[in-house]
C-alpha cells in the first residue's frame, strides 16, 4: 500500500469555460464507486481507462481521510477485473472524463450527472494553490461543499425509484443561521466575508444543491405535480445531507456555529401553488417531514430582501431577467418561513432586512456573526 503525503486540494464547480483550449488534450475515463462512507473517511475503487490511446487500464482502491482543503490518502493498486466487479457492486458511483492542463484536473461528469463539471488543483508540499486559470470563465469554490462522494449520492437519489435517506439524519449539535433571499442579494459575498473574518469559529456553507440539480436538468415544473414532488424530495435530501456534512466538518474543526446560504424550507418558494399554506402542505407531503420540526432546526433566519440596486440598474439582459425573477419571488421566500401558530418562533428567530441598504445589511449580518461566536 502506498501512503501518500497529506494532500492539499481546492475544488471548483465550473459554470463556464473555454472548451477550445482543451481540444487535443489526452482524455481519461474514470469510473469510481464508494464501498464505505463514514465521517471524514472515503473508501473508493477506481478504474481509469485512457481514451484514444492504448496504455494499460489502471485500477486501485483508495482510502481518503479528512475533509476540505487538507486530506490524507492511502492508495493500493489492484487488478482491473476485480476492480470492475467491486465497482459494479458499490451503491454510490460516478463516471467522468478527465482532462489535465496547467496542473489543473477538469472532470466532466457523464450519465445522470452530465453537465456537471468540477475543477481541482492538488498542491504538492508547500506549493501555493493558484487562482482559477484564464480558460475558466465562471466557477464557484466548493472545496468544503462538494466532493465526488456528494455527487455519487446525488446520482443515487436521482435514479432511485424508492427514495431513501442519503445518510441517517443526525440530531443537530451546532446552531444554524440561514441567510435567505433571491439571487442578487449578495449572500455568497457575505459568506465569503464571514469566512475571512470568522473562519476559525463559523462554518460557511454555500447553497450548491439547487445549482447542481439545475445543471443536471432537474427543475420544478408548474404543470407536473408528480415532477414537482420528486424535485422537492430530492432537493430536500441533497440539501439536508450537505448541511449534515458541513456540521460534522464544523464539529471536527471545533467551530461554534454554521451559516447557510438557504435552508431546506426555502424550497417552498419554488412550489407552484398560489397560497403559502398550500405550498407548505405540498412541501411536507413531498419530503415526508414536519414543517414545524424543520423550522426548529434553525436558530436564526435572516431574509435579505430584494436584489441589489446594481442588478436592478444593470444593462445586462441576463441580470435584468434574474432581477425580475428574484423580485417576483421575494415575498414567497419570506412567506416560506411563516407558519400560522408559530408566531413566537418568527418573533425571536426571523429577521427581515428588506428595504435596508447593502451596507446596513452587511453590518447586521456581521453583528449577528459576532454575537454567534461570543
Amino acid at each position: 500500500m502506498f501512503a501518500g503525503p497529506i494532500e492539499r486540494e481546492r475544488r471548483w464547480l465550473v459554470l463556464d469555460y473555454d472548451h477550445s483550449v482543451l481540444q487535443g488534450l489526452p482524455l481519461k475515463r474514470i469510473r469510481q464507486g464508494y464501498l464505505e462512507v463514514q465521517n471524514g473517511l472515503d473508501l473508493r475503487v477506481r478504474v481509469v481507462t485512457p481514451i484514444e490511446h492504448t496504455p494499460r487500464v489502471r485500477a486501485c482502491i483508495t482510502l481518503k481521510i479528512g475533509k476540505g482543503l487538507m486530506r490524507q490518502e492511502f492508495e493500493h493498486e489492484i487488478d482491473v477485473e476485480p476492480a470492475l466487479t467491486l465497482y459494479g457492486g458499490t451503491p454510490y458511483r460516478v463516471d467522468k472524463v478527465r482532462l489535465e492542463k496547467d496542473g489543473f484536473e477538469l472532470d466532466v461528469f457523464q450519465s445522470i450527472l452530465s453537465d456537471i463539471v468540477l475543477l481541482e488543483y492538488e498542491a504538492k508540499g508547500d506549493e501555493p494553490i493558484p487562482d482559477l486559470p484564464p480558460w475558466v470563465f465562471r466557477a464557484i469554490d466548493v472545496t468544503d461543499a462538494i466532493s465526488n462522494v456528494h455527487l455519487a449520492r446525488v446520482a443515487k437519489e436521482i435514479v432511485s425509484k424508492v427514495p431513501t435517506p442519503m445518510i441517517p439524519y443526525l440530531e443537530a449539535k451546532l446552531p444554524k443561521v440561514v441567510l435567505t433571499g433571491g439571487c442578487g442579494t449578495q449572500k455568497q459575498s457575505l459568506l465569503l466575508e464571514l469566512k475571512e473574518k470568522f473562519g476559525n469559529e463559523i462554518e460557511c456553507v454555500p447553497d450548491v444543491a439547487f445549482l447542481l440539480l439545475d445543471q443536471i436538468g432537474l427543475r420544478p415544473n408548474e404543470e407536473d405535480q408528480a415532477q414537482n414532488a420528486r424535485f422537492q424530495n430530492i432537493l430536500y435530501r441533497v440539501r439536508r445531507s450537505f448541511e449534515e456534512a458541513a456540521e460534522l466538518r464544523a464539529i471536527e474543526c471545533g467551530k461554534k456555529v454554521i451559516f447557510l446560504e438557504h435552508g431546506t424550507i426555502d424550497a417552498i418558494a419554488l412550489m407552484p401553488q398560489k397560497e403559502n399554506m398550500d405550498r407548505q402542505l405540498q412541501f411536507s407531503l413531498a419530503t415526508e417531514v414536519s414543517f414545524v420540526e424543520e423550522l426548529s432546526r434553525y436558530i436564526r433566519v435572516v431574509h435579505l430582501g430584494l436584489p441589489t440596486r446594481e442588478m436592478r440598474d444593470s444593462e445586462n439582459p441576463d441580470q435584468l431577467r434574474e432581477y425580475q425573477k428574484a423580485y417576483q419571488n421575494a415575498d414567497r421566500e419570506a412567506e416560506a418561513w411563516h407558519k400560522f401558530g408559530q408566531e413566537a418562533w418568527l418573533h425571536f428567530r426571523f429577521q427581515s432586512l428588506n428595504g435596508k441598504s447593502w451596507e446596513a445589511i452587511r453590518e447586521e449580518v456581521l453583528k449577528l456573526a459576532q454575537l454567534s461566536c461570543s
